[in-house]
């Protein structure tokens, strides 16, 4: 399978089991497919501690409850859910018994639960140096906070483009991946919450842009397109994009804190 996968023999709430996985592990489990829902199956029936009847793994509906999604940012190649499971809650779990059904469950109850580690290589990325800056465009595909946290844990920001000549040198460097890209990227915009406004999260001015013709400000985070013209626009904050990082020598003077519900003031 790639990864240490970890039964944990204590109960939480599904926001601090996820909280739980990322600070101890990698994140709340995924499953890829029937045959690792089979070795996951025999893990839980070894366990030498009485089990919930269901255990969190990651699990979550989106926003509008049109669909489902894997915290880890996984295909939802593979489900195995409930006959008739009641889709009232955005956490999503496993029966503990045979047959280890998929459901939802109120996101308050206090459940074991599944995290995981990956041993694979870390995802592919490509770094440039310029303008005082490194620049990484990562090849891992997020929602739009866990990219920020991403960046914030093993860079400096989310990328801020600061003018016409950096926007050139990044296309460049975009243009140059030898990975698959999504077709837009996660960059360090955000819209106000009045949404009168757009500002980088680095806190640099907002002194250049070069937002698409027409595009529809409906959602608080901000991407650019990884094919020409790479020009920006909004995208839903729960599409899993590649994004682009960086670290600066002018880290920290204005950046902007930003609060999730399962991490601290980053």
């Amino acid at each position: 399978m790639g990864r240490n996968i970890t039964l944990e023999g204590k109960r939480l709430c599904w926001s601090d089991a996820l909280l739980y996985c990322r600070d101890f592990h990698w994140d709340l489990l995924s499953i890829r497919g029937p045959e690792e829902q089979d070795i996951i199956d025999e893990m839980v029936s070894r366990a030498n501690f009485p089990l919930t009847s269901h255990l969190w793994v990651g699990l979550r509906r989106s926003i509008l409850g049109t669909s489902w999604f894997w915290m880890s940012g996984d295909p939802m190649d593979f489900t195995q859910w409930e006959h008739g499971s009641h889709q009232s809650s955005p956490c999503g779990s496993m029966a503990s018994m045979e047959p280890s059904a998929w459901g939802q469950r109120s996101c308050e109850e206090h459940l074991y639960f599944f995290c995981f580690t990956e041993l694979a290589p870390p995802p592919p990325s490509i770094s440039i140096q310029e303008m005082g800056r490194n620049i990484t465009l990562v090849g891992k595909r997020l929602c739009w906070s866990d990219a920020l946290l991403y960046c914030r844990d093993f860079h400096w920001d989310l990328l801020s483009i600061r003018g016409p000549e950096e926007q050139e040198i990044i296309d460049e460097m975009v243009s140059s991946a030898n990975f698959p890209l999504t077709s837009h990227l996660w960059v360090g915009l955000r819209r106000s919450i009045f949404g009168t406004s757009w500002f980088w999260m680095s806190g640099d001015p907002m002194d250049f842009t070069q937002w698409e013709h027409g595009s529809h400000q409906s959602s608080p985070c901000g991407s650019m397109a990884s094919m020409e013209p790479s020009t920006w626009r909004q995208r839903s904050c729960e599409e899993h994009l590649n994004f682009i990082c960086y670290t600066g020598p002018t880290d920290g003077e204005n950046k902007v804190h930003f609060y999730s519900s399962t991490r601290e003031k980053q």
